[in-house]
């Protein structure tokens, strides 16, 4: 079963068609959408029984066909990790991604059905380890680029009261000098 799961949603890693390389451009801003966007975006997902995120997955994926149009868009998407309940309590990265294939076609609504099912399936398969989907597929890896999928769909609840330099040192970014506990 997980080896479907791998044939049917693994990607060879390629980026083709029409791309620039100003794409991957990464923009270091840390905003929320306003509130009536957010509210208009949750009753549309509503509407169509998916969760925001799937929702706008769905959107990024259509914003990559729009800049790439290739017909075949791979996306990774990172788990908990923690399907087992073994793992609550414990600490660590237990992360795993896991690769969604979509072929962009028809109305919005159809293709936000293909990616919630995908997503589903992915989401249903999601303890199989990265790394031995890559063993299994065997295919040819390139130095330059990530295999299976070049972007990754990361959705996460912002968290309104902290403070935002946080992200920045997550990141790795310069920031100013964060307080440490007590001081």
């Amino acid at each position: 079963l997980e080896a479907k799961h791998c044939n049917d949603n693994a990607g060879d890693g390629r980026i083709t068609g029409d791309h620039r390389d100003d794409i991957r451009q990464c923009e270091n801003e840390y905003e929320q959408p306003e509130g009536a966007i957010t509210e208009r975006l949750q009753r549309l997902a509503i509407r169509y029984g998916v969760t925001l995120s799937t929702l706008l997955l769905a959107l990024y994926k259509v914003l990559l066909y729009r800049q790439t149009r290739q017909q075949e868009l791979v996306v990774g998407v990172p788990t908990s990790g923690r399907s087992q309940a073994r793992f609550t309590g414990m600490v660590g990265n237990f992360v795993n991604p896991v690769p969604l294939r979509t072929r962009p076609a028809g109305a919005f609504s159809s293709y936000l059905g293909q990616v919630h099912s995908t997503l589903l399936d992915a989401l249903a398969h999601q303890d199989y380890p990265f790394a031995l989907m890559l063993d299994d597929l065997s295919g040819e890896r390139h130095a330059d680029h990530w295999p299976v999928y070049q972007t990754l769909f990361v959705c996460q609840r912002a968290q309104a009261f902290i403070d935002p330099r946080l992200a920045q040192l997550a990141l790795g970014e310069d920031c100013n000098a964060l307080p440490w506990a007590g001081s």
